[in-house]
């Protein structure tokens, strides 16, 4: 019986010390990067090209795997609650964060994933049609005072991250919008120019072209300094609003309880991946600002994302509709 407790005891030690071992010598195998949608959207394509040179640094290649369904829920769902050896990993954005949020029997939260590194972000913009009496934002502003819930503004859809980006902006300004949840950047724009939405809530990646033409005008950026492509667009802290910024961002995570040598291999792989003027010249091509966060730095950002997200659903009432 001694003997036999004693042989317990041992294979227990080794499951225990086991993972600690093999994450030492990780990866041995691909790892894959789940991303919870389809294969050609802009956050896709951007996490490919990162992923291609970040495979040059690592002795296994990432493999990016599109798990669409559920706003990105199915594949993040599946991440939390795989093992945490690093071999299973998510893609998320701010979208994640705001699902966890809005849906009360969303099958995960935020603290069921381990950060490892964010990889950029991507500012809205506040536009108008060019020829709009709406000239500055201080305009709009002024417009939307005087008549309450009356002037249409379009975003891509209810409890979009840009539908929380009007909702944040709007209660920093002391304004009531009329929002008109529309499906996509592009069906914004089309509204807009056709004179159907006075103001639109747009990914900056989308209106390069048409600010460049000059049949979008845009009030503001809500990123903390100035668009490279479109530089004469302000800022909303240059114009007085320093707390209603949102941008979307793109971060990669792995199940709660991942090894920190684990995390720090996948992270140093990203950041040197970011490095690469060729990755930057790609982002920037997809209106994306490259933009590496670590791991410690991330936990803390996406902990304030949350606060600032729960708050700003709380006061829409956009949880649980």
């Amino acid at each position: 019986m001694k003997r036999l407790i004693v042989v317990f005891f041992i294979f227990a030690l080794i499951g225990y010390y086991a993972p600690i071992a093999d994450s030492a010598d990780f990866p041995t195998k691909p790892i894959n990067v789940y991303i919870g949608m389809a294969p050609g959207g802009a956050t896709d394509v951007a996490v490919r090209v990162i992923v291609a040179e970040a495979n040059k640094h690592l002795e296994h290649p990432l493999v990016v795997v599109n798990k669409p369904g559920g706003g990105g829920a199915i594949a993040t769902d599946l991440v939390a609650k795989s093992k945490p050896d690093g071999y299973n990993l998510n893609w998320t954005t701010l979208g994640t964060v705001i699902q966890t949020i809005v849906d009360p029997n969303n099958p995960f939260k935020m603290k069921d994933l381990t950060p490892i590194s964010r990889a950029y972000q991507m500012p809205m913009m506040i536009g108008v049609k060019s020829d709009s009496n709406y000239k500055t934002l201080k305009d709009l502003v002024k417009a939307a005072t005087e008549k309450p819930g009356t002037l249409p503004a379009g975003t891509p859809g209810v409890k979009s991250i840009w539908h929380f980006g009007m909702e944040i902006f709007s209660k920093e300004a002391g304004i009531k919008l009329r929002h008109l949840p529309l499906k996509s950047d592009a069906e914004i724009i089309t509204n807009v120019l056709g004179g159907h939405v006075d103001v639109g809530f747009i990914g900056a990646g989308a209106v390069g072209e048409h600010i460049k033409a000059g049949t979008l005008r845009g009030l503001a950026i809500t990123s903390g300094q100035r668009a490279s492509g479109m530089p004469q667009v302000p800022t909303l802290s240059e114009q007085g609003y320093p707390k209603a910024g949102v941008v979307t961002w793109g971060a990669i995570q792995g199940p709660a309880g991942l090894p920190g040598d684990v995390v720090e291999k996948i992270g140093a792989a990203f950041e040197k991946a970011l490095r690469s003027s060729q990755v930057t010249k790609a982002l920037e091509t997809q209106g994306l600002d490259p933009w590496f966060m670590g791991p410690k730095d991330l936990k803390a950002f996406v902990a304030a994302e949350e606060k600032r997200m729960l708050e700003a659903a709380q006061s829409a009432q956009l949880i649980g509709r």
